[in-house]
């Protein structure tokens, strides 16, 4: 499982839309995780710590194969 596998999934799980967890995360829109969907293991560690936080998981859960 991909680190974009375990964020869509997690977000899934709280029932949140591309555009909620965004907002959480603090993009301007959904184009950012839209892209995560797609992207695999490219997230940069800034990225992947930002929509941890705003998931409530750890990045070590995120990033976990």
């Amino acid at each position: 499982m991909t680190v974009a596998d375990r964020i869509r999934e997690k977000r899934i799980e709280l029932d949140l839309s591309q555009t909620d967890l965004a907002k959480r995360a603090g993009y301007s829109d959904r184009t950012t995780i839209s892209k995560f969907d797609h992207m695999g293991n490219e997230i940069t560690m800034k990225q992947i710590r930002r929509v941890a936080k705003a998931l409530g998981v750890s990045t070590a859960y995120l990033m976990t194969t």
